[in-house]
């Protein structure tokens, strides 16, 4: 899933109007694979009428799924070639961004997730897909955008937790 969001050197209103219609068309196209981290919603429009309260969409959601396979020098003779030992942990990027009247709130909810450490739940398309439920943020990173006090752009490295 991407959504892409031109940069441009001036920032008018009718650029920001331009690119905020963009998205808004793009998440009305995903709005049916909702992606959500410990229930909040990744890809989400809220508005009063009038004012932007918060908009968040995603710029990248990647994962990383790899099975585990024996090493050539492990074997005995009683292995056979190519066996699978299961999967090691999977790992996610999100990249995305949030605007709004409330994107400190949003923010202030990922960053106490990632600080807690703990296990969160998530959700997406790609996670039902593979069987990935719980996630810890093993990495945040959250920028704001010059010339735009309610808007910040961020980028998570997630690893799926698995309780033995």
């Amino acid at each position: 899933m991407q959504v892409y969001m031109p940069h441009t050197h001036t920032y008018s209103d009718q650029n920001i109007l331009i690119q905020i219609s963009m998205i808004y068309e793009m998440m009305n196209i995903d709005s049916q694979s909702p992606v959500t981290l410990d229930g909040l919603d990744l890809l989400l429009k809220r508005t009063d009428g009038k004012n932007i309260l918060v908009m968040r969409s995603l710029k990248q959601l990647d994962m990383e799924h790899q099975r585990r396979k024996p090493d050539q020098q492990a074997k005995n003779s009683f292995q056979k070639d190519e066996k699978d030992m299961g999967r090691h942990a999977s790992k996610i990027i999100v990249e995305g961004d949030i605007m709004g009247e409330k994107a400190h709130e949003t923010i202030g909810d990922l960053r106490k997730m990632y600080i807690k450490g703990e296990p969160v739940e998530f959700v997406s398309k790609l996670s039902l897909e593979y069987g990935v439920n719980k996630v810890v943020i093993e990495e945040l990173n959250i920028n704001s955008v010059k010339g735009r006090p309610y808007h910040f752009q961020y980028g998570m490295h997630l690893v799926e937790y698995i309780e033995y």
